[in-house]
């Protein structure tokens, strides 16, 4: 007598591979010990457009926002974090849209790409903090040894505790269709907010240099025109969620 599988439709809502999922489908992700060291700039509108979905609306020259962050626990575990955004607004809301992230774990990849649309992919990183002199210094590769980005920050003036702070951001999450050339099965943008208690912020003189030496990884797409500001956020807590709102784009 041939058997059947066991694995009910209603029983998958968990992320493959179904009988041993990587992380829990929950909406919140929380973060202790959170530390980003924050560069933003003006950039050239026309190109940071070609990186935008069409319903998001941006200015002529628009901010941009390279942060190295550095997660000491949460439901992940510990990891490294690059991140490039695009200041836009969408729904009357104005936000960072993250155009690339780059970590250094496998878990938390996973638990924020497919599922909401976060554009994570694996990356060499290196963010010191704790160097003789006072300067912050900090690396992207990807693979190891081919440099992407570099920045340094000196910590001028003490800001004093940082205020509770609340952002939003929209993921795009597509998942395309198996026909050569056809439309995704799944294209929706995903709004997540996240909050941001505790801490120290300095400010300082800094800036971010993109190398352009891989066409894979085209951060330099997005170069500096001006510098706006840069800031340092050290020991923070930091906590992700879902807001149930999502929006097919299709």
């Amino acid at each position: 007598m041939a058997l059947k599988g066991l694995q009910s439709i209603d029983s998958l809502r968990v992320p493959i591979p179904v009988d041993q999922p990587p992380f829990v489908a929950d909406k919140r992700r929380n973060y202790v010990g959170f530390d980003c060291l924050a560069f933003s700039y003006k950039t050239d509108g026309n190109l940071a457009a070609k990186m935008m979905p069409e319903v998001f609306e941006l200015e002529d020259n628009p901010i941009c926002m390279l942060a190295f962050n550095s997660f000491s626990y949460g439901n992940p575990g510990p990891y490294y974090e690059v991140m490039q955004s695009i200041q836009c607004r969408y729904r009357d809301e104005t936000f960072f849209y993250l155009v690339r992230l780059y970590l250094n774990s496998l878990v938390p990849i996973l638990a924020a790409r497919e599922w909401i649309g976060f554009p994570k992919l694996d990356g060499h990183i290196t963010f010191d903090r704790h160097k003789a002199g006072g300067v912050l210094s900090a690396r992207l590769e990807r693979p190891e040894g081919i440099l992407l980005a570099s920045a340094v920050f000196r910590p001028d003036v003490y800001v004093g505790p940082m205020p509770e702070r609340k952002n939003i951001s929209w993921g795009l999450r597509v998942i395309p269709g198996l026909a050569l050339n056809s439309k995704p099965v799944v294209c929706e943008l995903v709004r997540m907010e996240t909050t941001q208690v505790g801490g120290t912020v300095w400010t300082g003189a800094g800036n971010p240099f993109f190398t352009g030496a891989s066409e894979v990884d085209p951060l330099h797409r997005l170069p500096v025109k001006e510098m706006v500001s840069a800031f340092y956020v050290r020991n923070s807590d930091l906590s992700m969620v879902w807001t149930g709102d999502s929006v097919s784009l299709i």
